[in-house]
């Protein structure tokens, strides 16, 4: 551990001094921090002062770490931002009873997370959004009543997504025979915008 990570272990417990140091060293002292949210050895008591500090960076390292805790969690969910959420809750960190639902978009990642209830499944297969519902179409665990009802689709990409799942009845590919749009071949899932480090960690 070099000097200035030591000199941040022993600092008092104030995320106004980590603050401060970032405006005054911030490239430097960013490094720094990343390091303190990889280290698997990261005292307790640095963790809520590394998500005061509310580099985007760092919270992504910290939602990377094995084994968080659920007031961890809460912490990190507490911040509000809604990349990181979203990132949570579809790697499965954030419970059901936990997700903030009243964020656009939280419905979806918990869907996509597998910790969704069945009814949410087909809330989401509703939602205005045509993006969203190509979301759900496209996921190979969605329930099969979802598929019938997203291959009636009025977005031809969502009814393609949907005749290509998995889940798709046997009984529904007359009717895909005879939509006006016949050559279905599985689209790429969207492309997001995802923070550099919005992957599952391995």
């Amino acid at each position: 551990m070099d000097g200035q990570a030591a000199f941040l272990l022993h600092q008092p417990a104030t995320g106004h001094r980590v603050a401060d140091l970032v405006v005054g060293e911030s490239n430097r002292l960013r490094d720094v921090l990343l390091g303190l949210a990889e280290n698997p050895a990261l005292p307790t008591r640095l963790f809520a002062r590394l998500i005061a500090n509310g580099d985007e960076d760092v919270l992504f390292t910290l939602a990377h770490r094995d084994q968080l805790t659920l007031p961890q969690v809460r912490d990190l969910v507490a911040v509000g931002n809604p990349s990181l959420t979203g990132f949570m809750v579809r790697i499965g960190l954030v419970p059901w009873p936990e997700i903030p639902k009243e964020q656009p978009g939280r419905l979806l990642d918990a869907v996509l997370g597998g910790i969704a209830p069945a009814a949410v499944w087909r809330a989401v297969a509703t939602d205005p959004n045509p993006e969203a519902r190509r979301e759900v179409a496209y996921a190979d665990d969605a329930p099969a009543d979802v598929i019938t009802f997203l291959v009636r689709d009025l977005d031809l990409q969502v009814v393609a997504s949907a005749a290509a799942n998995p889940n798709l009845p046997p009984e529904l590919l007359p009717h895909l025979a005879r939509h006006p749009a016949r050559s279905y071949g599985r689209p790429s899932p969207r492309t997001r915008t995802r923070h550099p480090l919005c992957s599952p960690p391995s």
